[in-house]
């Protein structure tokens, strides 16, 4: 009876132990481990760990979760996941029962390992996973692929294996094959796992499990796995546990092509790593350890600091820089342009580019401006603006020194630069020429000298009828009849022009010109003041006369006729309005003949003409727009 009883304990334990897809495992250890320490963005850390509890899936309450920094708790740390992969090499026990078919599915142990595998190629593997296969291959042991990324040519390598099936295999050195494939690819940083197909009943006569295993904790290598055939007995659960235990991994009995899908999905979750990320506290160059803790697991790693001042370039050496007025008078502080960037680089000799606190500018080695604050780029290139609304032309050294957020302080080697001042120029100063005194000539020299001078036109009038009718009375005197144009003239005058009474003068009918001013071999041009209200300017749309000129304004200015004389207006021009070279403010100018008129750099004198002369300019009968492109 005791006996019977005995049986049926074993078999129910069996019964148990070998359950569908049951994952156990053993031990309440839990694992972190820094996989890398980036501080390249200094003084910004970052941390990315593996963790992992009894049976290497990763931890998932990080409530506890703390960190030092050379001793310091760090109160702000940021957490997040970064995607890293998985390394999983799966290991074929290919003995002479590998092929046996020992249950109502129909399915081989061969079978059944081949389709676990491809269930995990095309259900569980990422883009970033790679897979390794280890088979025997006569006395030792090869590797059927080796850390392959797609998952089709998983499924076909498993697919086309053909074992020679041994008896037994030469599992131990199968294995230590996986075991340095693995450590090849420890500081890679990955989670890595090894998945063994067994039927786990001749493990104990193959294995060298102490070697094996402080192996594979060294490398924090997790061994899982997988049962085949149709019970999982005692001995062969005691055998793998040899293995699983003490490397924080599970084995399931794989009974079905899907029993590992618990254990494949351990290893999705273990695809992305925590990543914590704080400020730095330290300041100056050593070593400084870190330790993260979470529960009963913890993980120390250090980094080494050497600070030193960045570099700073000015790249402006040498440049002119052109500051233009709008006229002759402009002030230095109205000069364009106001500002210049001067554009800079840095650089880091100790490698951890950091944030600039300020820059500041020095010219002729004097501090000019405040310190400001500046952005650089993802080059390390920023520009700091420039005032040079008070500097004259000239050659300046540019200084440039900046601070960065360490407190260091960096300062760039002195580089030229020139100023040009760029002004209109001012219109000629006028140069007075003595006149001669007129020689005595004949009636008509005098007749045309007093006509040039319009401001006695009484005088002139008189003078022309006075020799009118001397004219007239020498014909009569000689018998000629004067013609109707002279009689009618004379109509208007006594015969006896001292008897006559004393009456006023009849002023003469003159032309206003605007007379362009060139050299003595030039033509100039006449244009006629034609109505009350000349516009001038460059803008055919809204100017009577056009001048096609860059510094004649679209409406420059205006003459207005008032009464019997002529007003000079500026419309609020850039370059100005001038007569006799001073320049129009907001008032008109009453203009007299010979006045000398500028628009912007165009240059006229202001003439009147009898109507009696035709128009005429004194080198050619010239009339247009004045163009001087």
């Amino acid at each position: 009876m005791r006996r019977r009883t005995l049986s049926y304990i074993w078999a129910l334990l069996i019964i148990i132990l070998s359950f569908g897809a049951t994952v156990l495992a053993q031990g309440d250890d839990w694992l972190l481990r820094v996989t890398s320490l980036d501080i390249s963005e200094f003084p910004w850390v970052r941390l990315t760990l593996i963790s992992a509890d009894s049976e290497s899936g990763p931890l998932a309450d990080l409530a506890g979760l703390s960190l030092r920094e050379n001793g310091i708790p760090i109160g702000d740390l940021t957490l997040a996941n970064v995607t890293v992969g998985v390394d999983v090499i799966f290991i074929l026990d290919a003995n002479d029962s590998y092929d046996e078919v020992d249950d109502a599915s129909g399915l081989s142990r061969q079978e059944k390992a081949a389709e676990s595998i491809r269930r995990y190629a095309l259900r569980y593997m990422g883009d970033e996973d790679r897979v390794t296969i280890v088979v025997p291959d006569g006395d030792g042991a090869k590797l059927l692929i080796d850390q392959e990324g797609r998952p089709a040519a998983v499924v076909d390598a498993v697919a086309g294996y053909a074992p020679e099936t041994l008896s037994p295999t030469p599992l131990n050195e199968m294995l230590l094959l996986a075991l340095a494939h693995a450590a090849d690819r420890y500081d890679l940083g990955r989670f890595q796992a090894v998945m063994l197909f067994s039927d786990g009943a001749e493990l104990s006569r193959q294995l060298s499990f102490s070697t094996l295993v402080e192996q594979a904790r060294r490398i924090d290598l997790p061994f899982f796995t997988a049962i085949l055939g149709q019970r999982a007995d005692p001995n062969e659960i005691e055998n793998v546990a040899r293995l699983y235990e003490p490397t924080r991994a599970a084995y399931v009995h794989l009974q079905d092509p899907n029993g590992a899908d618990p254990i494949y999905a351990i290893w999705g979750r273990q695809r992305s790593q925590l990543q914590i990320s704080y400020r730095s506290l330290q300041s100056s160059s050593g070593t400084y350890p870190v330790t993260v803790s979470l529960g009963p697991a913890r993980a120390t790693t250090s980094y080494d600091l050497a600070f030193a001042p960045p570099e700073v370039f000015i790249k402006m050496e040498g440049e002119l820089i052109r500051r233009i007025g709008q006229s002759p008078e402009a002030p230095l502080d109205s000069l364009e342009p106001v500002t210049v960037p001067m554009p800079f680089a840095i650089q880091w000799p100790d490698g951890h580019p950091r944030q600039l606190i300020s820059a500041s500018m020095w010219v002729n080695d004097q501090p000019h401006g405040q310190a400001l604050p500046v952005q650089l780029n993802d080059l390390g290139e920023g520009t700091v603006a420039w005032d040079i609304r008070l500097l004259d032309a000239g050659t300046y050294m540019l200084h440039l020194q900046v601070t960065d957020e360490m407190g260091l302080i960096a300062a760039a080697d002195p580089v030229p630069v020139t100023i040009a001042i760029e002004r209109p120029a001012p219109p000629p100063t006028p140069v007075v020429v003595p006149t001669a005194a007129p020689e005595p000539g004949p009636a008509s020299d005098l007749l045309s000298s007093l006509l040039v001078d319009w401001r006695r036109p009484a005088a002139a009038a008189a003078v022309v009828a006075a020799v009118t009718l001397l004219l007239a009375a020498l014909r009569r005197r000689r018998g000629v009849v004067a013609p109707e144009e002279e009689r009618n003239f004379q109509a208007q005058w006594p015969a006896d022009a001292a008897a006559a009474p004393e009456e006023p003068a009849q002023p003469a009918a003159y032309t206003a010109f605007l007379e362009e001013i060139v050299d003595e071999t030039g033509e100039r041009l006449l244009f006629p003041l034609l109505g009350e209200n000349v516009a001038i300017g460059r803008d055919r749309r809204v100017s009577n006369i056009v001048l096609e000129d860059t510094t004649v304004g679209y409406l420059h200015a205006r003459i207005k006729k008032r009464g019997d004389g002529y007003w000079l207006y500026d419309e609020g021009s850039d370059s100005g309005t001038f007569r006799n070279y001073q320049r129009l403010g907001l008032t008109p100018q009453p203009l007299e003949y010979g006045d000398k008129i500028h628009f912007g750099r165009i240059g006229f004198r202001f003439v009147l003409r009898l109507a009696a002369e035709g128009n005429r300019a004194d080198s050619a009968d010239e009339y247009g727009e004045y163009d001087d492109e």
